[in-house]
């Protein structure tokens, strides 16, 4: 005769209640093994408002992978702390042990991301590096001062292209009034 299987365990995340983690980073453990016992593994959501970076830190027995649901940010790895960059349907996986924190790169947009971890309780193995926050700050300084000067470029070079392009019409389409199309 079969096993008995298992039923399904869903959490909603809206019914879920976030904290703040050792790291800065405000969190939401969906799945791990006090919802599950025995699970081998967790997933959760973390939320980094804009302009909002974390405190260094390393997970010291557990791999995580994050996956990007919404905005722009930087993984700092590494003693040197290196820039891995992210954007919605970006994953990355940071191996166990390596220091590493994160950094939203946009000061007026949140990022969301799914974390998947191999800690079971999702957040238990983090170990601060205050040693390293110093160039956290440094890096992410640099980097958010880069994305938004990338922002406001892009939207000069979007506008200007829209302004040529609307002359070109109207050149060809006399009758043609931008006003309708644009608001």
């Amino acid at each position: 005769m079969p096993a008995e299987l298992p039923e399904p365990v869903v959490i909603n995340y809206d019914d879920s209640k976030s904290e703040l983690g050792a790291q800065a980073q405000k969190l939401t453990r969906l799945i791990h093994d006090g919802v599950i016992p025995g699970i081998g593994f967790s997933l959760g959501v973390v939320d980094v408002d804009p302009g909002h970076f974390s405190r260094s830190h390393t997970h010291e027995r557990s791999d995580i992978v994050v996956y990007i649901v919404s905005g722009h940010a930087a993984s700092l790895t590494g003693d040197d702390l290196r820039p891995s960059f992210h954007r919605p349907g970006s994953a990355c996986w940071i191996g166990a042990g390596v220091p590493h924190a994160a950094v939203n790169l946009s000061t007026t947009e949140p990022v969301l991301g799914i974390e998947f971890r191999t800690d079971p309780a999702f957040n238990d193995d983090v170990r601060p590096r205050p040693d390293l926050q110093w160039l956290v700050e440094r890096r992410a300084a640099e980097l958010q001062d880069g994305w938004a000067e990338l922002q406001r470029h892009t939207a000069r070079t979007v506008t200007g292209l829209r302004e040529a392009w609307e002359r070109s019409v109207t050149e060809k389409f006399p009758a043609w009034r931008p006003e309708k199309t644009f608001a």
